[in-house]
């Protein structure tokens, strides 16, 4: 599924790490999973993330967030990297790969030693769930090239000559 979700933006650079908040429920307008991969929902959601990034001084960022990250960290974590950019006068236009980690991160407890057994049990459950995402990411990479290259079409066919 490919849509849109709206993340607090505290523009403030020095503050990179500081949590935001989703400003409303996620927009999952692209649902048919490229059923129709040249003009369905999830086509168009990839035509606009490339025609905001066509804007001057914007770049394309495709953000795939890491362990131990749950989708709500992983868009905060895509969020803080726009705010940290701006600064730069750099505008970056996020789309973000959430594949589904369980999004704990393990702390030690005091007087525990179960914690590097919870911890390598936690990265390698981790680890399954970012292999099995493997064709889910290689099949957005395809349709990336495919959106712009329908991109690169409409430009080619605007230009006067």
């Amino acid at each position: 599924i490919l849509g849109f979700v709206q993340v607090e933006a505290l523009n403030a650079p020095l503050k990179t790490e500081a949590p935001r908040d989703l400003l409303a429920p996620p927009d999952k307008s692209g649902g048919d999973d490229f059923g129709d991969p040249a003009g369905g929902s999830c086509a168009k959601v990839l035509d606009a993330w490339l025609a905001a990034a066509a804007a001057p001084k914007s770049v394309a960022l495709l953000f795939i967030h890491g362990f131990s990250n749950s989708f709500n960290s992983g868009v905060q974590r895509a969020a803080q990297l726009v705010d940290f950019y701006a600064d730069a006068d750099l505008r970056l236009v996020p789309l973000v790969f959430c594949w589904p980690s369980d999004g704990k991160v393990l702390t030690l407890q005091p007087g525990s030693l179960n914690f590097v057994d919870g911890a390598v049990e936690q990265y390698r459950r981790d680890q399954a769930d970012a292999e099995a995402s493997g064709p889910a990411l290689a099949r957005l990479l395809s349709e990336i090239r495919r959106a712009r290259a329908r991109q690169s079409a409409a430009a080619a066919k605007a230009t006067r000559l």
